[in-house]
C-alpha cells in the first residue's frame, strides 16, 4: 500500500506496511536469518503482524525490530532509519556525548588505596635518655640482686664459675674486643637509642619507589610519543564541513523518501560516502543502496544503524 508525500507520518503505526504477509515468506524472499527457536514460534505464529507481536509480548525488542527491518516496505523501511536518526540526535541533544581527547588514551587512572592497606603512622620516637636512665637504674638493680645471691653461694663453687666467666670472657675479648657484658650493654644502649628507627623504611626514597618511578616515566614517554605519532597520522577534520554534510545527508534521505528518484538518489549517495562513518552518513546510504537496511533497538533506547547485505538482492 502506497502512500502520498503529506501522509508520510503513518508510515511507522501500520502492520500493513509490511511486505510479507508470512514469516516463512519474509526467509524465503528477504533471506531473513531466522534462527531455530524462532522457526518454532512461526510454527505458532506464522502471520508477521502476529510474529512481531509475540516477540513484543516477550520483549525481545532487539529480535522484533529485525524482523520489520527485513519485512517492512523498503520506503517504509529507509522512513523508519530516519526516525531513528531523528531520535538519536533528540537524545543526544539532552545528554551531549563528550569526546574523549586522543591524549587520553592509555593514560593511568588514579588508584584509591583502601583503608585497610594504607601504611599507618609509625609511633614517635620516646625520650632516649629517660629511657637508658631507665635502664641503667634497672640494671644496677639486677646486678645488686645478683651479688646478693651469690653471697649464699659456697666459696668453691663461686670461684669455680668466676675463673670459667673470665676464660669465656677472655675468648671474647679475642674476638670482639669487650667482654660479654660490656657486649651487652652496647647492644642494649644502641637498641634504645635507635628506638626501632632502623626498622622504619624509608618509602619514598627506597630502591622499589625510585625503580617504579623510573619505570612509570619510561611508559609514559612512549605513551606520549605514540599519541603524537597516532594524531600526525590521522587527516585533519573539517568540522563545520561535516557538521554540514550531516545536516545534508538528513535532508537529501527525507527528500528521497519523499521523491525516490535517480536525483535524490544520486546526492544521497555522495553525502553518504562523505561521511559513512557517522549515523546522517549511514541513513543516506541506507536510502539508496538497496541491499542494506536499518535496525533499531527500542528496548534501551539506543538507537543503532548498521549495514547488512541480502535485503533486496
Amino acid at each position: 500500500m502506497e502512500y502520498v508525500s503529506n501522509q508520510l507520518t503513518r508510515m511507522n503505526k501500520h502492520m500493513v506496511l509490511l511486505q510479507h504477509a508470512t514469516v516463512l515468506d519474509t526467509v524465503s524472499e528477504e533471506k531473513y536469518p531466522a534462527t531455530t527457536e524462532q522457526y518454532e514460534l512461526a510454527k505458532t505464529y506464522p502471520n508477521s503482524e502476529d510474529y512481531v507481536n509475540e516477540l513484543v509480548r516477550r520483549k525481545e525488542y532487539k529480535d522484533a525490530c529485525c524482523f520489520l527491518a527485513y519485512c517492512l516496505h523498503k520506503r517504509t523501511a529507509v522512513w523508519w532509519a530516519y526516525l531513528c536518526v531523528v531520535d538519536l540526535l533528540t537524545e543526544l541533544k539532552k545528554a551531549p556525548h563528550k569526546p574523549r581527547p586522543i591524549e587520553d588514551i592509555g593514560k593511568p587512572k588514579p588508584f584509591n588505596v583502601p583503608e585497610w592497606a594504607k601504611m599507618h603512622e609509625m609511633p614517635k620516637p620516646k625520650d632516649v635518655e629517660a629511657e637508658l636512665t631507665k635502664f641503667h637504674d634497672f640494671q644496677k638493680k639486677a646486678w645488686s640482686a645478683h651479688e646478693e645471691r651469690m653471697k649464699i653461694v659456697d666459696p668453691e663453687i663461686r670461684r669455680n664459675f668466676e675463673e670459667g666467666l673470665a676464660i669465656v670472657n677472655n675468648e671474647i675479648k679475642k674476638v670482639h674486643g669487650v667482654d660479654i657484658f660490656e657486649l651487652f650493654n652496647m647492644a642494649a644502649d644502641k637498641l634504645i637509642r635507635s628506638q626501632g628507627n632502623e626498622f622504619i623504611i624509608d618509602i619514598e626514597n627506597s630502591p622499589i619507589t625510585k625503580a617504579e618511578k623510573e619505570l612509570k616515566e619510561k611508559i609514559e614517554k612512549i605513551r606520549t610519543d605514540t599519541i603524537a605519532k597516532v594524531k600526525s597520522a590521522l587527516p585533519k577534520i573539517d568540522v563545520k564541513a561535516r557538521r554540514q554534510n550531516k545536516r545534508n545527508a538528513l535532508d537529501c534521505t527525507y527528500s528521497y523518501i519523499i521523491a525516490p528518484d535517480e536525483d535524490n538518489a544520486n546526492i544521497c549517495l555522495t553525502i553518504g560516502n562523505k561521511i559513512n562513518d557517522t549515523p546522517e552518513g549511514l541513513l543516506a546510504l541506507v536510502a539508496v543502496t538497496g541491499r542494506y537496511i536499518a535496525y533499531c533497538n527500542i528496548k534501551s533506547h539506543q538507537i543503532q544503524l548498521s549495514l547488512t547485505a541480502n535485503r533486496f538482492a
